[in-house]
């Protein structure tokens, strides 16, 4: 069965916030699966507080891209948040990219996120 996700794009200072897990090869931006009957905000509040203990206060949402191997879509917004992010058990670093450095080493392990990533450069957000 197909699922649908929500992935924030948080940016700071032209930065983005790019997390990982424990033994994964690559970083992504926080979000998740829907659960239940969630509304697309709803998932978007509860990711952010269970990985990184930020709060949502705006999403504008970006574009919707196909998740890859039937896994369903995701759908990208550009988020407000409030507070520091805190990495939970889910999450083991975190770390604020600019556009350069995402093209030169994560570029290769996320091509749906580099899409994602050039619109916002060419808007000049990153």
């Amino acid at each position: 069965m197909e699922r649908e996700r929500v992935r924030a794009i948080i940016i700071q200072r032209k930065k983005v916030l790019l997390v990982t897990s424990e033994g994964a090869a690559k970083f992504w931006t926080p979000g998740g699966h829907q659960e239940g009957d969630e509304t697309y905000r709803e998932t978007m509040e509860r990711e952010l507080m269970e990985e990184l203990n930020l709060r949502l206060v705006a999403m504008e949402p970006i574009t919707s891209l196909d998740s890859g191997k039937g896994k369903g879509r995701s759908f990208y917004y550009l988020c407000e948040v409030r507070g520091e992010p805190r990495p939970s058990s889910e999450i083991s670093e975190f770390r604020w990219v600019t556009f350069r450095e995402f093209e030169e080493s994560h570029a290769a392990s996320n091509e749906r996120l580099l899409k994602v990533l050039r619109m916002l450069h060419a808007k000049r957000l990153l």
